[in-house]
């Protein structure tokens, strides 16, 4: 069964991980919303660094986390 009930609001990253958790369960839902959130989200951050997707994707404390918070202050300077 894929019915959600535990996840609180919290950050993107714990989100995205949420997501892949319970698909690893057995959840194709989680799955599907996963893969829409990735293929929306990836290279969010084109317009300002090509190829950086969003800082909710990726683990904290990663390169790909660290590039999207860096396009993200960039983009906001401008």
């Amino acid at each position: 069964m894929d019915a959600c009930t535990n996840f609180r609001k919290n950050s993107p990253d714990a989100f995205m991980a949420h997501l892949g958790a319970e698909y690893d369960k057995g959840g194709i839902l989680h799955r599907a919303i996963s893969f829409y959130l990735q293929s929306l989200y990836e290279n969010y951050w084109g317009s300002v660094t090509a190829g950086v997707s969003h800082k909710g994707l990726h683990k904290r404390s990663t390169p790909g986390y660290e590039a999207g918070v860096s396009a993200e202050k960039k983009c906001y300077v401008k």
